[in-house]
C-alpha cells in the first residue's frame, strides 16, 4: 500500500467521487481492464493498483454505494493502520463520515481495538461473511428480475435501476453479465420497451463489458430485430460520446473516467432517469414513457 499522496493518487481519489456522484460506481485501475470485485479489494494479497492508497480507499470506504466494496475497502486498511499513524487517524474519520452502518462500526471497532492484529483478523472473517451474504442475496433477486423479464411483464424505471444495481452488488463477472444483458436485449418476450430501459443505463457499464457486448451483438445477424437493437445502442451511447458510428468501439478513455456528464455537469442520479431523447425514440415506436 502506497501513504504518499502523489497526484496520481489524488487525481484517482477525485475521479472516484466523480463516479460516484454520477451512479456508476464501477471500478477499473486501468483503461479496458475488468471491473475491480470486492474480493480483489478485501484480499492483501492481491494488487489492486492505484486503488491500494489510504486516501482511495478511503474514498470507497466513505462513499462506495454498496456496503461490500465499501466494507472491502475499510477492511484492506487495517493491518497497516496499527503502525502508520496517518492510516489510522483515515480509518478513524470513515468511522465517523461511512454511508453505511457495518463501515462505521468495523472501523470503529478497530480504533477501540487499536487495531491489534487478532481484532483485524476476526473483522476480517466477519466481512467476507457479510459480503458474501449480501451477494448471495443480491443473486437471488436478480434471478428472479430476469425471469420477469423473460415472461414480458411491464416494469418501470426503479425495476431496471435494480436490476443493474443488484448485477453490480453481486459482482457478476465480465462474462456472465454480458451474457445476461444480451440475452434480455435480444429477447423476443422481452418487450420493447423495457429493452430501451435497459439500453439507456448501458453507459453505467465498465468500459470493458460495454464492448464486449456491443461486439456481442454486433456480430448478430441483420435481422429486424437485432437491427433495432443496434441502432438503439447505437444512438445512445453517441449521445453520451462513448461510441463511434456502426457501434465501432471509441478511443480508449482514461482509467476511472466518469460518465459522460449531462450539460457538462456533473449529472445526479435522480437525473440520469429522466427521459430525454429516449422518451422521443418511444414516442416514434408508438410506446409511452409511463408504466402501465
Amino acid at each position: 500500500m502506497s501513504f504518499i499522496f502523489n497526484e496520481e493518487t489524488v487525481q484517482t481519489a477525485i475521479n472516484l467521487r466523480r463516479l460516484y456522484s454520477n451512479n456508476a460506481p464501477t471500478i477499473t485501475v486501468e483503461p479496458g481492464a475488468d471491473p475491480v470485485r470486492t474480493d480483489d479489494v478485501i484480499n492483501p494479497n492481491t494488487k489492486i493498483g492505484a486503488l491500494d492508497s489510504p486516501l482511495v480507499l478511503a474514498v470507497m470506504a466513505a462513499k462506495d454505494p454498496f456496503e461490500g466494496m465499501s466494507l472491502a475497502a475499510s477492511i484492506r486498511m487495517l493491518p497497516t493502520a496499527r503502525n502508520t499513524n496517518v492510516v489510522g487517524g483515515i480509518v478513524g474519520i470513515v468511522s465517523e463520515v461511512s454511508k453505511h452502518e457495518v463501515v462505521q462500526e468495523s472501523c470503529d471497532k478497530a480504533v477501540r481495538e487499536e487495531f491489534n492484529p487478532k481484532a483485524v483478523t476476526d473483522l476480517r472473517t466477519k466481512a467476507v461473511t457479510h459480503i458474501s451474504n449480501i451477494q448471495q442475496l443480491a443473486l437471488t433477486d436478480l434471478v428472479e428480475r430476469v425471469r420477469l423479464l423473460s415472461e414480458s411483464r411491464v416494469v418501470d424505471e426503479e425495476f431496471i435501476d435494480e436490476v443493474f444495481q443488484q448485477a453490480f452488488r453481486c459482482d457478476l463477472r465480465t462474462n456472465t453479465f454480458r451474457d445476461m444483458l444480451a440475452k434480455v436485449l435480444l429477447s423476443n418476450k422481452v418487450r420493447a420497451r423495457v429493452k430501451l430501459l435497459v439500453i439507456d443505463r448501458l453507459h453505467l457499464l465498465p468500459m470493458q463489458l460495454r464492448l464486449e457486448l456491443i461486439t456481442k451483438i454486433n456480430a448478430l445477424a441483420n435481422d429486424t430485430e437485432s437491427s433495432y437493437i443496434k441502432r438503439e445502442i447505437e444512438f445512445t451511447l453517441r449521445e453520451r460520446g462513448l461510441v463511434g458510428p456502426n457501434l465501432a468501439p471509441a478511443s480508449v478513455t482514461k482509467s476511472l473516467a466518469p460518465p459522460r456528464p449531462v450539460n457538462n455537469a456533473i449529472a445526479k442520479p435522480s437525473e440520469l432517469r429522466k427521459p430525454t431523447a429516449m422518451a422521443s425514440r418511444m414516442a416514434c415506436h408508438g410506446m409511452k414513457f409511463t408504466a402501465r
